[in-house]
């Protein structure tokens, strides 16, 4: 023991000195003791207050307001009071007047070194009257500039709570009045103390009871809630609800990334960070490879242990973390995991929890992904079935079902869809879902070279080799595509599907399908329905194509067969158009205008049932019958019994099963102005007289082979000035409109038109009634407009057909 240390029981006064050093302590015991005296009342409010203390902050306060009072009543320039560790290993400093930089910094003294470690380890009260000569253990107190330092344990039971100790500045001999002054002020705060950590124990127990239990009963719901979810969105949306409950202080943030298309993509939660990785990498700048590759959980618990492993996360508020494999029927799928801003410590009871989380969100992922595979098989069987109802449908041209293909894969299938055809050495765009129509045709021309990445040329290759191929890469930023890519971007484009179209087993085009953002990468499944609808397009191009050919062929037949000029008559004038449809097979309407006896003039306007080849030869056989019928003087029912005999037996071996035909034959005498109109079943005619315009009904059944003809006659007294309009149906009708509107529609053209020309006005008509999409029926149309009365008539050039 050092000459200027006293320990408790030592007299006061014996060591070297003499009388002077006894009567200088005895003075200040005497001090002491009447300073006590004057502290009953402080004391007695102190052991209150430390009585009621229940709380650290409580506990707190007494400690302050006694720390204050001790360095006021004893005259020190400090107090402090620090904490023994529930090992009695060391002390850590609590609550200081004087010495608060010591608190601040938290400072730790072990047992038995310096000062207060003496005392811990002693449990006896310890007075150093020189401390220059005394080695000091905290930085704090060595720098303080004290001289004389008293100190007492704070003693329950056979326990020592802590140290409480104060010190001058100024050389001061301090007494066992001192020590005890101390000493009386330290039980109550020891007691205190017990009681604080007695009531912070149970409440800790009791914190873990209600943590447990909470996570008994999030775990229990979770396990509910996963058991019926049919869905992955359902499986992650139950974790990030209710995940946190289990968690201590729920101040954790969950959240889900699952593999898709080869990169670990955020799917829910994640807290503040969320927007920093919709993606996260696969490698090792961040932890979620190495979790992918085991299966083992990971835990950080501080940020410096976080920054050490992966630096890129210093731009984030995340501390510590948690992250767990979601492995779903045996493969690992994803990653769940838990971020905290602040540093966290997991313990046993918490890891077992969220594993046990993460655990069964796998097993749910693995029953809802076998739930949504056999869902999306449905789907696709029903998809192909709808497809295939929709192809049936038999007035579709094959360009009109091609686009119902195209657009019938948005958005099921694709987010656009087109079908490229190669013809003479070019690859042509020839049917588009709605979205593709947006492109300019110059867009739209370099479609296939948009499908290449880097040196292939995807659209060129599968029709090289006849094999599929799914194209990636577009949204690549380390790609260079060039105007490829500038294209790509235009549209959003990320992935593409292109699957050859056979004819005759050999490629004739390619059907695309282009992956814009909505629709997600594709896959092998996906192709497995690209090809199947692929294979529905091949046969409608095929047909196509034979039906191109014999749409030329049966317009240009139809064409030739068409009167090569109309009669030249004094006082009547004549104007006729032919229009083929714009989409769609030809053939089977005509129109004749030619001289009878009598300075009389037949009218005729038909349209065969049908289309193609077989009706225009139909209608070839129809027109000559008509005019040699009526040139040989028969009447009008007799000619119409005699052409329905034309449509039957057989005439018609080589024509159209079953044909049917409506016709208009009207006759003009130029003599009296007098028309007689005889109708099979067709259209009604439209008679412009005085700026007016009305349409003149019909009447008759159509003519077919086996049924006797049953026409209907009207006659009409025509005027100088009048014009008569007669017409096939493709002239006015539209899919999916009235009749009735139709000719409405006809009757305000004529209305608006001028008859001063004869041939523009039938211009005039065709173009007033043509429908947005063009016409999908080819149509006839016959002018006739009276003038003053003629001798002979002649044939003159023929029509515009």
């Amino acid at each position: 023991m050092g000459r200027d240390e006293i320990h408790a029981g030592s007299p006061p006064g014996t060591g070297p000195g003499g009388q002077e050093n006894l009567a200088v302590s005895l003075a200040a015991e005497q001090a002491a003791r009447s300073l006590a005296e004057h502290l009953d009342d402080w004391i007695d409010r102190l052991r209150s207050a430390a009585t009621e203390a229940v709380t650290s902050l409580s506990l707190d306060e007494v400690m302050r307001t006694a720390l204050s009072e001790i360095a006021t009543n004893l005259q020190v320039d400090e107090a402090a009071l620090l904490i023994a560790a529930e090992d009695g290993s060391e002390l850590v400093a609590r609550t200081a007047v004087g010495l608060i930089r010591e608190v601040e910094l938290g400072i730790h003294i072990p047992a038995g070194a310096g000062f207060a470690g003496r005392i811990l380890a002693s449990g006896a009260p310890l007075i150093v009257n020189d401390l220059g000569h005394f080695q000091v253990h905290s930085p704090t107190l060595r720098d303080s500039g004290l001289s004389s330092i008293v100190g007492v344990p704070m003693i329950v039971g056979d326990r020592v709570l802590g140290v409480l100790h104060a010190g001058s500045r100024a050389p001061r001999r301090f007494t066992d009045a001192d020590r005890a002054v101390l000493e009386v002020i330290a039980y109550p705060i020891a007691a205190a103390i017990e009681r604080v950590r007695l009531f912070e124990s149970e409440r800790r127990l009791r914190q873990v009871a209600e943590l447990s239990a909470r996570r008994l009963a999030a775990l229990q719901r979770i396990t509910s809630a996963l058991a019926g979810a049919r869905e992955a969105g359902e499986v992650f949306q139950t974790v990030l609800d209710h995940a946190p409950a289990g968690v201590a202080g729920r101040d954790g943030h969950p959240g889900i990334w699952m593999l898709r298309d080869g990169r670990l993509r955020r799917v829910g939660g994640g807290g503040p960070d969320a927007g920093a990785f919709p993606e996260v990498p696969l490698d090792s700048s961040l932890p979620a490879a190495a979790q992918l590759e085991g299966a083992e959980p990971l835990f950080v618990e501080t940020r410096e242990e976080m920054l050490a492993r992966w630096p890129v996360l210093a731009t984030t508020a995340t501390s510590a973390f948690a992250g767990f494999p979601l492995v779903a029927n045996g493969a690992r799928v994803g990653i769940m995991s838990i971020a905290f801003d602040s540093g966290h410590r997991f313990d046993d009871d918490e890891r077992a929890y969220l594993t046990a989380v993460a655990e069964q969100a796998g097993l749910a992922l693995g029953r809802a992904l076998r739930a949504e595979a056999e869902a999306e098989a449905e789907e696709r069987q029903a998809f192909l079935a709808e497809t295939s109802l929709a192809l049936t449908n038999r007035y579709a041209s094959p360009a009109q079902l091609l686009d119902t293909l195209v657009r019938l894969a948005v958005p099921r299938l694709a987010d656009r869809c087109a079908v490229l055809f190669a013809r003479g050495g070019r690859v042509e765009l020839v049917a588009s879902s709605h979205r593709l129509d947006a492109l300019s045709p110059d867009e739209r021309a370099r479609l296939a070279d948009l499908l290449s990445t880097g040196r292939i040329d995807a659209v060129e290759k599968v029709l090289s080799t006849g094999r599929s191929q799914i194209v990636g890469g577009f949204d690549d930023p380390s790609l260079d595509l060039g105007e490829r890519g500038r294209l790509a971007a235009a549209v959003g484009l990320t992935s593409a599907m292109l699957v050859p179209l056979e004819r005759h087993a050999t490629p004739a085009g390619v059907m695309v399908f282009l992956a814009c953002g909505t629709h997600p990468r594709y896959r092998a499944e996906d192709l497995e329905v690209a090809t199947e609808l692929a294979r529905r397009a091949g046969a409608l191009a095929d047909d196509l194509i034979q039906r191109d050919r014999e749409r030329t062929l049966a317009e240009t037949l139809t064409r030739a067969l068409l009167p090569a000029e109309l009669p030249r008559l004094p006082g009547i004038e004549l104007a006729a158009r032919y229009q083929p449809a714009e989409s769609g097979p030809v053939g089977g309407d005509w129109y004749d205008a030619f001289a009878l006896r009598g300075r009389r003039v037949g009218l005729v306007v038909g349209d065969v049932g049908g289309h193609g080849v077989e009706a225009a030869s139909t209608m070839a056989r129809l027109r000559n019958g008509l005019v040699a019928f009526a040139s040989e003087g028969h009447e009008a029912a007799s000619i119409f019994d005699r052409l329905s005999g034309l449509l039957s037996g057989e005439w018609t071996s080589w024509n159209l099963p079953d044909p049917i035909a409506t016709l208009l034959f009207a006759v003009l005498d130029q003599a009296t102005l007098t028309l007689e109109v005889t109708s099979a079943g067709h259209p009604p005619w439209l008679l412009l007289r005085d700026g007016s315009a009305s349409l003149q009904p019909t009447g008759g059944r159509v003519l077919a082979g086996g049924l006797e003809a049953a026409p209907a006659g009207s006659r009409h007294q025509l005027s100088p000035g009048d014009v008569c309009v007669f017409m096939t149906d493709g002239l006015v009708e539209r899919p999916g409109e009235d009749l009735s509107e139709s000719l409405s529609r006809l009757e305000q053209a004529a209305r608006s038109g001028t008859t001063t020309d004869l041939k523009a006005f039938a211009h005039h008509l065709l173009e007033a009634t043509m429908p947005a999409g063009g016409r999908r029926d080819d149509c006839c149309l016959l002018a006739v407009r009276i003038g003053s009365p003629a001798r002979s008539p002649r044939r003159g050039p023929g029509p515009s057909r």
